[in-house]
């Protein structure tokens, strides 16, 4: 059997981060954990990756060098996606749930994301800058920072229970945050975005907040906004 008819398996598991690990540094890369612990970042040149483990920034590395800086999905992509998705959790595509993502956004006039991510010991999630031009978004009026744990896709949405996952995270962060709002002239917001499924046979989402969420909000001067969207 020659080399070329060896077919060759590679599973995503523990085994394979110290190797990717030693690939983003034969590429270059500087790897680092992010400050606060949670996450894994590399470095080379401008370009800086976040990620939760070396192989989804491996991935991210890959992305990055076939795509450079337009690497984001364009409209048919997306749906590509959504449909292999779909597949991939055995659902039909006609089958519509609830979505809902709770994050939490700083936005000023004019400020560098980055910059902000230093002074708190945080990585955003999201960033955008005041007159990025990006063919997915419009121009945006202003500049932002976002720290987000994600969409989630249910039959049943609680936003207690997403709002307190996130300022959990956001918890030992709060004075630093409230600093960053006074010295970059921001403001805050905890921003939910709902699509809500219009099967009437479907739980609504609930919609509410805990305790703890109103006073991380208290403390950094922040206000809530929701969104809500058919789906």
């Amino acid at each position: 059997m020659t080399k070329s008819d060896t077919q060759t398996t590679i599973a995503s598991a523990g085994n394979v981060l110290p190797a990717a690990l030693a690939c983003l540094r034969s590429l270059g890369y500087e790897v680092a954990l992010t400050n606060d612990g949670c996450f894994c970042r590399a470095t080379r040149d401008n370009n800086v990756l976040v990620a939760e483990d070396t192989l989804q920034l491996l991935g991210l590395a890959k992305l990055e060098a076939k795509r450079g800086s337009d690497w984001r999905p364009s409209d048919p992509e997306v749906e590509s996606y959504l449909t292999f998705d779909d597949a991939k959790n055995g659902a039909s595509p006609n089958v519509t749930t609830s979505k809902c993502e709770v994050y939490f956004r700083l936005c000023g006039d004019e400020f560098e994301p980055d910059k902000v991510s230093q002074y708190i010991g945080l990585v955003a999630t999201r960033t955008r800058r005041k007159g990025e031009r990006r063919k997915d978004v419009p121009l945006p009026r202003n500049s932002t920072w976002q720290f987000s744990t994600g969409v989630i896709e249910s039959d049943v949405i609680d936003v207690y229970e997403m709002s307190a996952a996130l300022v959990e995270r956001l918890a030992p962060y709060t004075s630093k945050i409230a600093e960053a709002k006074a010295i970059f002239q921001l403001t805050c917001v905890l921003q939910v975005v709902l699509w809500i499924d219009q099967n009437e046979e479907k739980s609504m989402p609930a919609i509410g907040f805990e305790q703890g969420v109103i006073d991380f909000l208290k403390a950094v001067g922040g206000t809530i906004d929701i969104d809500t969207y058919r789906n």
